[in-house]
């Protein structure tokens, strides 16, 4: 009985080998099954971020009516103007001056919002929460897109800035701010339920504006990049969105450093 004892407790003991090192430890199962868990999260999130990429680049407007017909619906009920859609042109306006196409169906936003709110809940690696952030992300987007619609027309209307010598670069500008500004709603939203919820974990008080930032530029910016899209001609649209959203994070990455100072002190 004392030798059985005595075997317990040796084989518990690491022995130093002859270099005088430890051998490594075996990693703890608990562990690798979280690691297995991130990765199949991960997977999982990126596999739908690819879908809805490659849909977007290969789809033509018909194609793309599930996210433009919700836009297309409360930007007539706003704005009081009615659109028809056309077969390969998308939502005409009935006085034919406006058009909503494909590129105003804003999945590069959809897939940013999808990214963000997969990333922030990463320590919970729960795969039923990518279908609820995919469906919050979709709505999220219809009226973003709306929204922007909607500042588009009214700006068409305005005779001093639909003069403005490149109304084309202010459309962008414009586009991206939009976007940019709902995507930090978003994510303070989501931190806001994320405190009064079950997550208490402390976090950075600039984690609402950084983790919507990088999101931005790595689905806006980075991506084009690695995947060859992104050519020379496209210097000016590669610029606006990489200061643009910074008119935007700074400011807001200050006030909450120092909201969140001031309630400390």
């Amino acid at each position: 009985m004392p030798l059985l004892r005595h075997f317990k407790v040796s084989s518990s003991l690491h022995f130093k080998s002859k270099g005088g090192e430890m051998p490594p430890f075996p990693l703890d199962p608990t562990m690798r099954e979280r690691h297995l868990y991130i990765a199949i999260y991960l997977t999982a999130a990126a596999a739908v971020a690819g879908a809805l990429k490659w849909h977007y680049s290969t789809a033509n407007v018909n194609e793309l009516r599930w996210i433009l017909a919700p836009t297309t619906a409360i930007v007539e009920s706003i704005s009081g103007t009615g659109f028809r859609f056309e077969a390969y042109w998308g939502y005409l306006s009935d006085d034919r001056t406006f058009l909503i196409a494909a590129p105003c169906a804003g999945v590069n936003f959809l897939i940013v919002c999808f990214v963000m709110l997969a990333v922030r809940k990463l320590r919970d690696r729960r795969p039923l929460h990518l279908f609820i952030f995919l469906t919050v992300a979709y709505g999220w987007t219809v009226i973003a897109n709306a929204v922007r619609i909607l500042i588009a027309i009214n700006t068409r209307t305005q005779d001093e800035l639909a003069s403005w010598p490149d109304f084309d670069t202010l459309h962008r500008v414009e586009g991206i701010l939009v976007y940019f500004v709902f995507l930090i709603a978003l994510g303070f939203a989501a931190e806001k339920l994320d405190r009064a919820g079950t997550d208490r974990m402390k976090r950075s008080s600039l984690v609402p504006v950084a983790v919507p930032l990088c999101a931005y530029y790595a689905i806006s910016l980075v991506l084009p990049i690695l995947n060859g899209s992104f050519d020379s001609a496209k210097w000016g649209h590669f610029l606006s969105v990489l200061f643009v959203p910074l008119l935007v994070a700074v400011p807001l990455g200050l006030l909450s450093m120092t909201l969140t100072r001031n309630r400390r002190a």
